[in-house]
This record gives C-alpha cells, sequence and structure tokens, in this order.
C-alpha cells in the first residue's frame, strides 16, 4: 500500500468513525481547541493493519494520520474516484479557508488491549512504540511555553539557519548547527524568538494504581511529557487517568543507563467508578447469587481478616465501609458518603492484620503508617522539581488524595505527629484538600473512606478512662468518625480457646471442591478476595440506595428515642451520628444490591452504633449515654463533675493549710463528704496534675492553677 493509498484509508475512516468530530470542524462548532478523537478500537474494526502499523511504527504513521486530517478534503475526492466507500463533500462550505482548521490536533482514545502496558512492567521492547499506562497521576507542575521548533543565526554574518525541530530535548545547545551555511564558520549561533514555534509544556508523573504494583511499598511511575493546550490540565494529583503516547527513550548520551518517557497523544480520565475492575459473566452470577442469600452479611463479614477470631461488629462495619454511603450534593454543599472508622486499644489484639485485610480487599486503597508519614506525605504538597535543567514547582499528591474514591488505611495513628494527626481533619471531612504554596494553588479530592488504628500511651486500653487520657489525638479526628471500636486483650480461656482453634485452621490446607457462588462460600465461610473485591465494586458502580419512607420512620424513632435521654449537662447522641446511619444504611442496602434502603438495613446500622455507645460512650455512675466521650474522647460527665469537686474541696483545704491542700487530707475529706472512692480519688488528683489544673507547690500538698 503507498503512502497516498494509507492516507486515503485515514481519511476514509475519520469520515466514517469520527463523522461527528470532523463535521465539528468543517461547522467551526467545536469547544475549545479544535480536536479530532480517534478511537483505536474503531480503528482495530476499521482496520487491524493499519492499527498494527500505528502501533509498531508510530513515528512513521502519525505523520501520515496527520496529513490525511490535514489534507481531508482532497483525500476524499481522491478516495472516492479509487473506489472507497466515502461521501463527496459539499461544494461550498460557510467557512472561508480549508475546512479543516490548520492547528486541529489528533487525540488517540479507546486503547486497545495490545496498547494498554503495565507501569512496572519492562519497557524496552516498547520503546518507539504508542502505548497507554493507567494509572493515579501522582505529580503535576506547572504549565510553561517550550520552544519545539527555532532558527538560528549566525552571530559573525546574520545568516539564518532552516527551522530546526528541538521538541525531543531540553537543552538549545543539543540542536546547534554544525557550521554556518553562510560563512561555514562554527559559530556563535543565537536564537531567533520571532521565528520560533512554542507550545504549553506540563509534565505529569503517573503511578501504578492501588492493588495493581508490583511492589506496593514503592509504586512504579512514568515520567510524561504533555504538550499543547489541548491536552495540559486535563488531570490533577489524585485523578486516575489513562495516558495514550509515544514511549521515548531519554537519558544522558554519555550513560548506558536509560530512562523513558512517554510523548503524550492523549490524556483519558477514569469516568466509570472502578472501571479497572473486570466482571466476567460468571462473577456477576456468583454476586447476585451471594446478595440474594439470607445469610450475605454473615459471608461479607467473615471475609474480612478471617484469621481474626471475634471482633464480629468491627469486622462487619469494615465490610459495610468498603461499599460505603452515598455521596450527594445540596444545595451546594457535598454530603460525605464515605464512612470513617477507628480502631483503639490493645496492641497484638489483631488491629493491624484487619486494616491489612482491608486494603488486600478492597477495590482501590491506600495504606500508610504512623511510624513513617508525614502531614505532606499524608496529604499533597508543591516541591521542587528539576524539569528541562530548572528548578520548577509541582503539585505532588499524598496518600489520601491517591486514595481518592476508595479507602486508606492509617495504623499505628498514635505514633503520628500530632499536625500529620490535623492534617487529616480537612480531608476526612470535606473529602478535600487544599495546597497554598510558593505559587501553587490548588483544591485537590480525597473522598476516601478512612479506616485508623492506635495503641494507648500506657500501653493497654482503660475502659473506665477518657479516651482524649490514653490517646494523644486531636478531639476533631474522633469526630469525623462514625464508629470507634475498643479492642482488649482479656483472658478468657473459652475465647483463647477459639483465637488458637482459629489461628491454627489457617495453618492447614484445604481443597476446595464448589465451583463457585454461595456453595463455594459455604464451603470456605468467606468470600475470597478476588471475588469480594470485584462484588464491592460492582455494587458501588450500579448501585446508589436512596432511604425508603420505612427506613426514614425507624431511623427517626431510634434518633428520637435515644435523644430524649439527655439532659442539660448531658447529650446522649447528636446529628452526625444519626448522619452516620444514614451512611451505614445505605452500604447495608448496596451489600444487597438494592437501590433501597430497608427497615433492616436501618436496624443493621443502628446495632453497630449502639454497641459503640455501649462500649464507650455510656456513663457508668450517671447511667444514660454521653456523645462528648465518643466524639471528642472527653471525660464523662460523672468523672468531670467529681474532678471539679475535688478541685473546689482543695481550694477550701488552702485556705487552711499555707503550704496547700495536703495530699492525706484531700483524700480523707473527699471520702468522707464527697463519697467518692479511695481508690479513684488518687486517680483523679494525678489526672489533674497531668492536665496542669493543679501543682505542686510542696511535696505532696497541692494548689489549683
Amino acid at each position: 500500500m503507498s503512502f497516498q493509498q494509507l492516507r486515503e484509508q485515514i481519511a476514509a475512516f475519520y469520515q466514517t468513525y469520527c463523522r461527528e468530530d470532523m463535521n465539528g470542524l468543517i461547522m467551526r462548532s467545536y469547544a475549545d481547541e479544535p480536536t479530532v478523537s480517534v478511537s483505536l478500537t474503531d480503528l482495530s474494526i476499521f482496520s487491524r493493519d493499519i492499527l498494527q502499523d500505528l502501533l509498531n511504527n508510530t513515528e512513521k504513521m502519525l505523520p501520515q494520520f496527520e496529513e490525511a486530517l490535514h489534507n481531508y478534503e482532497e483525500l476524499i475526492e481522491s478516495a472516492h474516484e479509487s473506489g472507497l466507500d466515502v461521501e463527496l463533500l459539499p461544494a461550498v462550505h460557510p467557512y472561508d479557508g480549508p475546512r479543516i482548521p490548520g492547528d486541529t490536533q489528533l487525540l488517540f482514545t479507546e486503547p486497545t488491549s495490545d496498547v494498554y502496558h503495565d507501569i512496572g512492567a519492562p519497557r524496552d521492547d516498547k520503546i518507539g512504540q504508542l502505548v497507554a499506562f493507567e494509572g493515579i497521576c501522582k505529580q503535576v507542575s506547572d504549565n510553561k511555553p517550550r520552544v519545539v521548533e527555532t532558527v538560528f543565526r549566525c552571530e559573525r554574518c546574520g545568516t539564518k539557519s532552516d527551522p530546526v525541530d528541538i521538541s525531543d530535548t531540553f537543552e538549545i545547545q543539543n540542536a546547534l548547527p554544525h557550521e554556518c551555511a553562510g560563512c561555514e564558520r562554527q559559530g556563535p549561533f543565537e536564537r531567533v524568538p520571532e521565528h520560533e514555534l512554542r507550545e504549553e509544556y506540563q509534565q505529569l508523573r503517573v503511578q501504578e494504581p492501588p492493588g495493581e504494583a508490583i511492589n506496593e511499598a514503592s509504586p512504579r511511575e512514568i515520567v510524561c511529557d504533555v504538550m499543547g493546550e489541548h491536552l495540559i490540565d486535563r488531570s490533577e494529583p489524585g485523578n486516575r487517568v489513562t495516558v495514550v503516547g509515544l514511549l521515548r527513550e531519554h537519558g544522558d548520551n554519555d550513560s548506558t543507563l536509560l530512562d523513558t518517557r512517554l510523548e503524550v497523544l492523549s490524556v483519558i480520565p477514569e469516568e466509570v467508578q472502578f472501571e479497572e475492575v473486570e466482571f466476567e459473566e460468571d462473577d456477576v452470577d456468583d454476586i447476585e447469587e451471594i446478595a440474594a442469600s439470607p445469610d450475605t452479611f454473615q459471608y461479607i463479614r467473615d471475609s474480612v481478616a478471617p484469621s481474626i477470631y471475634g471482633n464480629e461488629d468491627a469486622k462487619l462495619a469494615v465490610a459495610l465501609q468498603m461499599f460505603g454511603g452515598v455521596s450527594r450534593h445540596t444545595h451546594g454543599n457535598r454530603k460525605r458518603g464515605e464512612i470513617h472508622i477507628m480502631f483503639i486499644g490493645d496492641p497484638g489484639v489483631g488491629k493491624s492484620q484487619i486494616l491489612e485485610s482491608a486494603r488486600s480487599l478492597a477495590p482501590r486503597a491506600v495504606s500508610s503508617s504512623g511510624t513513617g508519614s508525614s502531614a505532606v506525605g499524608l496529604t499533597a504538597s508543591a516541591q521542587k522539581e528539576k524539569i528541562g535543567g530548572q528548578e520548577e514547582w509541582t503539585l505532588q499528591a499524598g496518600s489520601l488524595v491517591l486514595a481518592d474514591g476508595g479507602m486508606i488505611t492509617l495504623d499505628e495513628l498514635d505514633n503520628m505527629d500530632y499536625t500529620e494527626q490535623q492534617a487529616l481533619d480537612e480531608a476526612l471531612s470535606e473529602g478535600q484538600l487544599s495546597v497554598d504554596k510558593a505559587n501553587v494553588h490548588a483544591t485537590l479530592n480525597a473522598r476516601c473512606s478512612a479506616l485508623m488504628a492506635a495503641n494507648p500511651e500506657k500501653g493497654r486500653f482503660d475502659p473506665y478512662e477518657p479516651l482524649s487520657e490514653q490517646f494523644d489525638m486531636p478531639k476533631e479526628l474522633l469526630d469525623r468518625c462514625d464508629l470507634v471500636f475498643p479492642f482488649q486483650d482479656v483472658p478468657d480461656e473459652e475465647t483463647d480457646a477459639a483465637i488458637v482453634d482459629t489461628i491454627l485452621d489457617t495453618h492447614t490446607p484445604t481443597e476446595a471442591t464448589a465451583d463457585g457462588g454461595v456453595a463455594r462460600v459455604e464451603e470456605a465461610g468467606f468470600i475470597d478476595a478476588d471475588l469480594f473485591r470485584k462484588y464491592v465494586a460492582y455494587a458501588r458502580r450500579n448501585y446508589d440506595p436512596t432511604l425508603s419512607d420505612a427506613s426514614m420512620d425507624e431511623l427517626k424513632s431510634w434518633y428520637m428515642s435515644i435523644r430524649e435521654m439527655s439532659d442539660d449537662d448531658q447529650i446522649s447522641i447528636n446529628t452526625r451520628m444519626f448522619e452516620g446511619a444514614i451512611r451505614l444504611s445505605q452500604a447495608s442496602a448496596r451489600a444487597r444490591l438494592s437501590d433501597r434502603v430497608e427497615a433492616a438495613d436501618v436496624e443493621r446500622a443502628i446495632d453497630l452504633i449502639m454497641s459503640m455507645l455501649n462500649d464507650l460512650g455510656m456513663d457508668p455512675e450517671a447511667g444514660g449515654y454521653d456523645v462528648d466521650v465518643v466524639n471528642h474522647g472527653a471525660p464523662s460527665k460523672s468523672q468531670q463533675r467529681r474532678r471539679d469537686r475535688i478541685k473546689q474541696l482543695i481550694d477550701e483545704l488552702c485556705d487552711e493549710y499555707a503550704d496547700g491542700a495536703p495530699y492525706e487530707e484531700v483524700v480523707d475529706r473527699s471520702a468522707e463528704q464527697l463519697d467518692i472512692e479511695s481508690s479513684k480519688i488518687g486517680e483523679e488528683v494525678e489526672k489533674l496534675r497531668e492536665k496542669g489544673e493543679i501543682y505542686e507547690p510542696n511535696a505532696d500538698h497541692y494548689r489549683t492553677s
């Protein structure tokens, strides 16, 4: 096939498969920049041979596609004369000049499977070819003009060179003529700015997607050179994108080590949630069969960390967290659907294993730890990066941004700096992060569910002590959590035996015999990780449940009944918990593959919230629930009243003792006058001293601050 015949074929393809874009160009009705989207999937249908030539000989084939575009009218006429099935264009068109604007650009979209290449896979055999990489946009530079073609003038005789293409280098020195065409001397040369061709330039770094990296601890990335106003600013850090382009060598000519970069021809943002998850027909059948089972919630609960015995409420909550609630926009505000959960308690009871299990089960998840993270690493940062031989500001995504649309697991939260914990607040509440540094100003999406775990400062969790005095973290962080679960290591012969049996079972190999669906789940006792990921992705992609009348009545009745327990000093429940119940109810409906939240879903959500209130929100002395204990980690009202009375007694004793209130007198009179147990008085005095509310002017003597 000659080049002329090839261009005629491509022009016929444009007319057949790109008709809307071509008509828009001819009628000048395009938006923004004039472009034509070339679907590689459509091209494979039109001519598999042309597609293969484009993939294997990209640098030779791209000019043919461009020539066919810019000489479209003439090529359609010659294609018609050659007998190709094309329609001749009308003799008259409404605009002067060429049918197709001269600055029209090609976008290569809808890559076929043979175009895709894993970011972490070897690239040597793909250099010089058209490839597509799918991943998370990790870093975006500022956009600046870049010289792609220039003319050099000899400073000795003034002779100008022919235009020189420098689009493949950042160094002008690499493009200087060897000698002047006029005086035949070797320079010196200077650029002629008025004859230069410039394009807007931006650099992206695209990273392997969470859950698909060859090495999760160190995901691979590809540097992408983006040129042209039709391509820049098409993505921001945290976005999941597919970049299509020409893979080129990049490296120092003096080095044997070569890097590769992508010369981008198209940036395709994700349009369908969890687009990366693929379903076979059998997968959907299995998912629908499990969702229709009366034991659905037992199956999804037991699929979370099956090697950990017990903690059934926590496991069910984590499973529902992955299905998620429904985000909605009302009156210009976003109501989050993401569910946030905190595990607090003793070390060595399985918190970290549940977090790791959730990370492996979620279709999209990023993990981080308090021992290896920083506020910048968690959120987003403006950093200087060497681009084109000079330092440029770039915007780099942290873990929360990379987890957008999925889940982030944060272990050992207690080891994070206080400022790092505070940096989580905006992301967990608003689903976005603001960056304002140097000349970089941006708001990035961080719409992810957070599953966090923390150990108490003193090693063991005390259910009778305020959370704020056991865990050093901002009270706002607890306030963002829909559920908080305490974990305690309490010796019990029956429980201990069950834990040991569960651990031993994980070391006993078993062979599945059932083919799939509920039968296989019943045999194993849980849903395997691959199917669970598909189950969650399928439910979130296809179902956005709304509240039924029965579910709204159930939610209102429950909330009002708990709210009635409040008094002037103690609030039993607030609207944040109510909204958490809605999110959990929606997640329950999604797990059933239902578009309607029913009363049973609400009951399931209420059970989880009441479990939390009974474990953490109950005031054991005054009775009733105290929402501040859970949301802010504050002392219960009875604990606070007891401390206030002790402080008042210390003030009274200071009037009698010049050196301050003696410790023994504080204990004796508190027991006598305030009816406080002696064992609790010493603890409360120590707590007041640690918080700075009282001090010791002399040994074992106290005054209030």
